[in-house]
């Protein structure tokens, strides 16, 4: 990018676009100022991501990190590698929240501009960083190759901005101010991102979170109830969810086969427990035996510590599933302890031979039917020796 386009584009280091007047910089001050501390929004830069060719992972594992540090996410974006479009982003971001993550665009080719635009609205010029630079030469004079000018782009940052280290990577990630926010960019490659934010961001953000902020989130695994049946049975606590000290927040997702419901409750620490825990027990009295499970703790290891501490085994006959059963029961550390083995039995002949469904049942009533299931775990209990056939 040559220097002579940047003003045209980029803001002054005020935050206020180029000819915007005193009034309405003031008023982009003022609308930030309201601002909660606690509030982050994501801005991930690359045209691959918009175009459906890379699964954008870095937002969602970043907004799950921030959550559970007890910061909110309360705007996402993905944007293109072109100027202009990062610069509005950067700008509506920095007015939407007091901390701004930035990933993608810090590479050494011609369409990685993170740098340039970063360095436009802080009013710098983008520089080398000394440190990584001795780290690139050194792995290019270890591989005996000259270093490309072009490779020097992606060590550079803007200057005066703090430098963030990346401990697996050769591009480094740095933080700046701007408007009333704090920003952090960071590489695209999900490694060198998680690398930097682990090491060298999550420290600052905790210093930015107020001392005064609690913050506890429970997530309930539910089975056997829709995501309507689900939301039909808790709806009546939508009242008691905000109370003068603390404030929750329930959410629903369907995560095949069961629904996860989340509850998150922000605010003062003497009462935020108190209030969360008294709406949790609520919530387990509607749901009732639905609720089988908390955080990880999902319906194969629930199933597994079960059969486990009965001492009992557990076959399984499939068809449709095609082994599913199976394998979510493996997937448990230990579940040899328990699970004996299955029967695949897709085709009809294989439930007749192997698990001795009768053709009479098969012809009556058809292999999707409740008399066929019974059959084939009757079958899969007695042919395998165990106490349980599912």
């Amino acid at each position: 990018m040559s220097s002579d386009t940047r003003p045209s584009i980029l803001s002054s280091p005020s935050g206020t676009p180029p000819g915007a007047s005193s009034k309405e910089a003031d008023s982009a001050q003022g609308e930030r100022a309201y601002l909660k501390p606690d509030r982050v929004a994501i801005i991930c830069i690359g045209d691959e991501l918009n175009r459906g060719e890379v699964i954008d992972r870095n937002a969602a594992w970043l907004g799950e990190q921030l959550s559970d540090l007890g910061f909110t996410v309360s705007w996402r974006l993905g944007v293109n590698d072109i100027e202009a479009d990062m610069v509005t982003a950067l700008r509506e971001a920095a007015q939407r929240a007091a901390i701004v993550l930035v990933s993608g665009g810090l590479g050494p080719t011609s369409d990685d501009l993170t740098v340039d635009v970063a360095a436009g609205l802080a009013g710098a010029e983008p520089v080398i960083d000394a440190a990584h630079e001795a780290r690139l030469r050194q792995r290019f004079a270890e591989r005996k190759r000259e270093v490309p000018a072009l490779a020097l782009r992606q060590v550079r940052v803007p200057a005066g901005a703090q430098v963030l280290a990346n401990p697996v990577g050769l591009a480094p990630g740095f933080a700046l101010p701007y408007l009333n926010s704090q920003l952090f960019f960071m590489p695209g490659v999900p490694a060198e991102l998680k690398a930097i934010f682990g090491t060298a961001i999550v420290p600052r953000l905790r210093e930015l979170l107020p001392n005064h902020h609690s913050r506890q989130k429970t997530t309930l695994r539910v089975f056997g109830l829709t995501e309507g049946q689900t939301d039909q049975k808790l709806r009546d606590l939508l009242p008691e969810l905000v109370s003068p000290i603390a404030a929750s927040t329930l959410h629903y997702r369907l995560a095949f086969p069961e629904i996860l419901v989340t509850l998150v409750t922000t605010g003062e620490p003497e009462g935020t427990a108190a209030h969360h825990n008294g709406l949790l027990a609520k919530i387990h009295e509607r749901l009732g035996d639905a609720a089988y499970g908390q955080g990880d703790d999902d319906l194969p290891a629930v199933l597994g510590r079960l059969l486990a501490g009965s001492g009992r085994k557990v076959a399984t006959a499939e068809s449709c599933t095609g082994g599913l059963v199976g394998a979510m029961i493996t997937a448990v550390a230990g579940s040899s302890e328990y699970y004996v083995g299955g029967i695949v039995s897709y085709a009809n002949e294989v439930k007749v031979a192997q698990l001795g469904v009768r053709q009479e049942t098969l012809v009556a009533h058809g292999a999707v039917s409740r008399a066929c299931v019974e059959e084939m775990a009757a079958g899969a209990r007695e042919r395998l020796d165990a106490a349980y056939g599912v």
